[in-house]
């Protein structure tokens, strides 16, 4: 079902003209449609359930579109969330997102930003070796004892196209 359509020559977003958005917001103006949001995650979910066979989490992009709405109708359909910043975790958070579905990937992290993230149970995720130390201090200063890295050896052997999930754990 399209659930962006035109009858008898004006443009509806579902059930509402986007004359009377435009009338009452003004333009330019972004619109969404939670049903067809909906529709597209569960068909992209539904095609993988089908096709592997086992679990998976499917992660948006906070990058490509960080509208809180947006994030709440993801978040409430279960979606994960790929993130770059600890501004990005928050937005996902306010948005009733699952820390422990969060990829905190990406280049450039700052060590504070990997505490944030530590602290709120988000996975730290990254293909860049130099990453290593610094979760090692941030395992560190969480766990305040001997902590180790797991990581696999992709991870370790920098593998350009792989994201490695690192988690730190206390031995």
């Amino acid at each position: 079902m399209d659930h962006f359509n035109y009858r008898d020559g004006e443009l509806y977003a579902e059930n509402v003209p986007v004359s009377a958005i435009a009338e009452r917001f003004g333009t330019p103006a972004y619109v969404y449609s939670r049903a067809t949001l909906e529709r597209h995650y569960k068909a992209y979910d539904d095609a993988l359930n089908e096709r592997e066979g086992r679990e998976h989490l499917v992660c948006y992009a906070v990058k490509a579109n960080s509208n809180l709405a947006v994030l709440n109708v993801l978040a409430r359909l279960g979606a994960g969330f790929d993130i770059v910043s600890a501004g990005e975790l928050e937005r996902v958070l306010r948005a009733g997102g699952d820390a422990g579905k969060v990829v905190f990937s990406g280049v450039g992290k700052q060590k504070w930003e990997m505490y944030i993230a530590h602290a709120n149970r988000a996975l730290e995720a990254s293909h860049h070796e130099e990453l290593v130390e610094a979760l090692e201090d941030i395992a560190a200063h969480w766990n305040g004892s001997e902590t180790q890295t797991a990581m696999s050896d992709a991870c370790l052997h920098n593998v350009e196209i792989a994201l490695c999930a690192i988690k730190a754990a206390t031995k």
